[in-house]
Parts: C-alpha cells; structure tokens; sequence
C-alpha cells in the first residue's frame, strides 16, 4: 500500500491528466486477472467514471460499494472530459457495454485497441480527440470489429483531407447516426456512407462544389451541412430534388452558402405542412 501513497501524495500539485494516469497504472499494477479489483473500483469512483445498467436511463458516478460482479454488468460506460492519453487495462473487463463515451479526452487512434474487443457495442463516441494526431491511419479496418454501431460521433478528430482518414463506412450496416463534423474535411464521397444511415452531421467542415460526390441516400432523414468553411458555395444536386430520391429526408440544416434545388426545397417544405 505503500506504492499507492506515494502515487497520490501530490495530489494537489499534479495536473488532471497525470493524476489519473497514475490512479490507473496503480490499479493494473495491483490486480492482473479478468475480474474487477477493490482497487480499480476506488480508482474508478475517484475519477468520477460514469455506468449505467440495463434499464436505466441516465448514468451515475461508481461508488466503491459497487461489486466487481455488478459493476461489470454495465451497459454505458461514461470515460469522457478525463484527460487520458491511453485506456485503462480494466476497460476489457466491461464486455457487455453497449455505450461507450470516450469524449474530449487526448486519445489517438492506436490507443484504441481495447475498443476493438467490444463486439456488442452499438453507441460510440470518440469526439474530441485527436485521433489522427500520430499517423493518418483510415477507421476502416477499426470498424470491422463493431458491427453493430448504431451511433458513431468523430467530431472535432482531426480529420483532414478528402475524408480518408475516416475510410469507408460502407461496412458499417447497422450504422443510423453519423457526426464528422468540425472537422477539415473538403472532399467526400457520399457512396462510402451505408445506404441505412439516417442521420450525418458535415456541418464546420470544407466542403465546396466539387468536392462532394452526391447519391442517393434512400434512409437519410436529417443532414446537417451548414458552416463550410472559406465562405464558398456548394450545391446540392438537382437530382435530390426528384420525387424517387431523398425520400426520407426530413430536416436539412443548412446556410446561405448552400444552394438547394427547387424540388428538394419544395419537399421539405411539404413535409413541414403535413406534420404540423
């Protein structure tokens, strides 16, 4: 115990993130096997971590008189605004999370293998971090071991380019909620998108007029494309206009900068009538 006094000593003197930093590589050091030990759950509860159990609808901060049985049982995981530069060694153990919140931490893409055994995932949100801070590695591979992601959040992670540093979302069938904005995106092709999206946020990017390659969307009911960056002008093709295309879509957020075509504005405007 004597190795924990002195990782917590400074307390006061020691910034967020080499705090917990410390709390976990004293919490691994303490325990090596497949169950959650006292340590980490006092770990877990000094860092404010967040769970939720199935049926419940908000989550709550770890108390160390939660049990390691129960504990792991968890459903939605809350790590987010915690300053990490890794994932702690016990996140493993969580394997039925289906939620998993990992924002605004400094977490680069090849910290991220613990996420990978998280098969029964469906909510990821890794925004804020600057994924790509190391090497421009595409997400495509990474998403191959979450299949079952419903709602992914990129925003805000350093994604730059012709959108490759995220890949292809293409294998991502379950896949209804997208956010990659504010990013530093001037090219995408809507083709790498799974046709059962319904939402996508491009919203604070670089987008203009040829650098976005349109299709059909036949699920897409909400996109946010406002606040391209550089104030140039991007229009929507005229072919979303048509009565066989973009049949879902519901709201489209947008700007003077983007230019939508008669026939898609007068659906839209349609929608709104029938829904008051």
């Amino acid at each position: 115990m004597k190795f924990g006094l002195k990782c917590l000593h400074p307390l006061q003197s020691l910034g967020k993130g080499l705090l917990i930093a410390c709390l976990i590589s004293f919490s691994s050091f303490t325990h090596a096997d497949n169950t959650l030990s006292l340590e980490e759950i006092g770990t877990m509860a000094r860092m404010c971590v967040k769970v939720a159990f199935s049926g419940e609808l908000e989550p709550h901060v770890v108390t160390t008189d939660m049990t390691p049985s129960r504990l792991t049982q968890a459903e939605m995981l809350d790590l987010s605004n915690l300053s990490l530069h890794t994932l702690p060694s016990w996140l493993s153990r969580f394997t039925k999370l289906r939620d998993l919140n990992l924002a605004k931490n400094a977490l680069p893409l090849e910290e991220l293998d613990e996420v990978k055994a998280m098969r029964v995932l469906e909510v990821l949100d890794l925004s804020g971090n600057p994924l790509f801070s190391r090497e421009h590695k595409p997400l495509t591979e990474f998403f191959t071991f979450l299949p079952n992601l419903r709602v992914l959040s990129l925003q805000d992670t350093n994604g730059i380019c012709g959108g490759e540093s995220y890949g292809d979302f293409k294998n991502l069938q379950s896949l209804q909620k997208l956010d990659i904005g504010q990013n530093c995106i001037y090219e995408i092709d809507l083709a790498n998108f799974s046709s059962t999206l319904q939402e996508l946020d491009l919203s604070y990017n670089y987008l203009f007029d040829g650098g976005v390659k349109f299709v059909n969307m036949p699920a897409l009911q909400k996109l946010s494309i406002q606040k391209q960056g550089l104030d140039r002008k991007l229009h929507l093709p005229d072919e979303w206009g048509d009565a066989f295309m973009m049949q879902q879509l519901r709201v489209l957020d947008y700007d003077e900068n983007v230019i939508i075509p008669d026939g898609l504005e007068r659906k839209l405007e349609s929608w709104k009538s029938k829904s008051k």
